[in-house]
């Protein structure tokens, strides 16, 4: 025996494994990893921006992508950043993700029970994973401006396209809103109302630069020419609401003067939606059967709905529709999330979306709480955001639009963050 085997032999038994260590070469991966991750992360949220107005991506060599993959990969990447602990993307404590990732497994289970189709599903858990996400993007210091800017490039993107492809939206004509290429005019309309706030609240800031001004100048451009009366009226009712607190913390000239111009605009606002109800009638009329129908399938099953998603619903609307009233309708929702939510995914799913909303008017009190702490009416504004996002499902469900399911979860995201950063601004004081 030579003596290296006998000083070995002494040591440790010959039939232990060698311990397992990684490779140097699956360390050298894991920190490249870690390094381009955040990178390719990043490049895919402010690809999904300009896809969703594109529809698809086209690539250099032919073919194209669509923004459903992209931002599922954006998330994927998130993920696999914050497993391998890349330093600079990370998850982070998020308000809303129980309730929202609460509401997800409500629509998974009104879509097993039932066992219909699952595609609206698949776009529900990304867009709940893009929220995480982007909150995850913003984790850093002043991190909201990252999310504020995608939100001002999708509306200033969506705007230019909407104008490329039909120019004569600028004459304002109510027959061009069907013209819409990027989505339907109620659902921009809805984004666009969501989003003026929180650009009219970074815009007032004396330091707010040039491109928060944008924004909220293109925003109800592009709100105006959706025709759209519910996101007209909530629209013109939250920004006279911030312009009424504005007034009260601070009576220079230019805020008196902007007070008494929002006022004159929010009334011609809803002259115009009564002149536009009185065209439209027979529309509303039937919105009434609409609902009705929908919260007799409700009740037909109460407990899980009929399963979650636009395919789902209109499987078995038309029938119960013809059954009320005697004629078909082919229709994907309700017209009022309130009643989707019951007709869709029952009361399981009624109690998440409950709970989700409590967390947004938590979110909106906070914000109200920080905003004289703030220097301008910032934390107003955040919160008047979310009472129109809340209101806005009376009128329709817009938020369930593949597109603009993506652009909400940014709004929220950007929100939250911002409540945040306030609100340490605030204790530091």
């Amino acid at each position: 025996m030579q003596p290296s085997e006998t000083k070995a032999s002494l040591h440790e038994p010959r039939d232990a494994p060698a311990p397992s260590r990684p490779s140097g070469a699956g360390r050298r991966a894991t920190s490249a990893l870690r390094t381009v991750l955040p990178w390719a992360a990043m490049l895919a949220f402010a690809l999904v921006a300009v896809t969703i107005v594109l529809d698809r991506f086209p690539m250099p060599g032919g073919g194209s992508f669509g923004f459903r993959s992209l931002a599922r990969n954006f998330v994927l990447a998130v993920l696999l950043a914050h497993a391998i602990g890349a330093p600079r993307l990370r998850l982070v404590s998020s308000f809303l993700a129980a309730p929202l990732l609460a509401y997800l497994a409500a629509a998974v289970l009104s879509v097993a029970v039932n066992g219909d189709t699952w595609g609206d599903v698949r776009l529900l858990g990304t867009v709940v994973g893009f929220y995480i996400g982007a909150r995850a993007l913003a984790r850093g210091r002043g991190g909201s401006v990252l999310l504020l800017h995608w939100l001002g490039a999708l509306v200033v993107l969506q705007l230019a396209r909407e104008l490329a492809n039909q120019p004569e939206l600028l004459l304002l004509r109510e027959d061009l809103r069907n013209t819409l290429v990027t989505d339907h005019p109620n659902s921009v309309g809805h984004a666009m109302a969501v989003l003026l706030p929180l650009f009219v609240g970074v815009a007032l800031r004396r330091s707010s630069g040039a491109l928060p001004v944008l924004y909220a100048i293109a925003t109800p451009i592009g709100l105006l020419i959706t025709y759209s009366r519910s996101a007209w009226g909530t629209a013109a009712l939250g920004v006279l609401a911030i312009f009424v607190a504005l007034r009260r913390r601070t009576r220079t000239t230019l805020q008196q003067g902007l007070l008494i111009g929002t006022v004159v605009v929010s009334a011609v606002v809803f002259v115009a939606i009564s002149y536009l109800s009185a065209t439209r009638t027979e529309a509303d009329l039937q919105r009434l059967r609409i609902v009705s129908a929908s919260l007799s399938l409700f009740r037909d099953h109460w407990l899980v709905g009929v399963g979650f998603g636009a395919p789902n619903f209109k499987d078995v609307f038309p029938a119960r529709y013809l059954e009320l009233y005697g004629e078909g309708l082919f229709l994907f929702h309700s017209h009022n999330t309130v009643v989707d939510v019951l007709a869709c995914t029952g009361i399981v799913g009624a109690a998440a979306a409950a709970w989700v909303v409590f967390r947004l008017c938590v979110l909106g009190a906070r914000a109200i709480r920080v905003a004289p702490a703030a220097t301008s009416t910032e934390g107003v504004c955040l919160a008047v955001s979310i009472a129109i996002f809340l209101a806005m499902g009376l009128f329709d469900v817009a938020a369930t639009h593949p597109k603009l399911m993506l652009a909400f979860a940014v709004a929220l995201a950007y929100i939250e963050t911002r409540v945040e950063e306030l609100t340490a601004r605030a204790r530091a004081r």
